[in-house]
């Protein structure tokens, strides 16, 4: 097993005789299931780009804007920007977005 969300699960599945995580089908496990896939599927990309930008790439290859606040600038003057930020006041700023959105709201009304 090589993913990281599926070794956490696998855990909470096989220990703690479900005292580890939320009783299956209750809100709480559904927020939990949303944080796990919006860590690995949204979050971690933007901060390993950051981490990459910070720590690995050599300082003649780094952007930045990576840098700073997570945006990428291939310098041909188009800029992209990264859904979430390590910066948490942006990563809030998104979700809070994203729970206004109407199709949140149903979908979260089921939980």
């Amino acid at each position: 097993m090589y993913e990281s969300g599926a070794m956490i699960r696998n855990i909470l599945d096989r220990h703690g005789d479900g005292a580890l995580q939320p009783t299956p089908g209750s809100a709480e496990a559904a927020l939990t299931l949303q944080w796990s896939w919006f860590a690995e599927a949204t979050f971690a990309r933007p901060l390993g780009d950051r981490m990459q930008h910070i720590v690995l790439k050599p300082e003649a290859e780094r952007i930045e804007a990576v840098v700073e606040d997570g945006r990428l600038d291939p310098g041909d003057g188009q800029k992209c920007e990264v859904l979430t930020q390590a910066r948490a006041s942006n990563a809030w700023r998104y979700l809070a977005s994203l729970e206004e959105r109407p199709a949140y709201q149903r979908a979260n009304s089921y939980a």
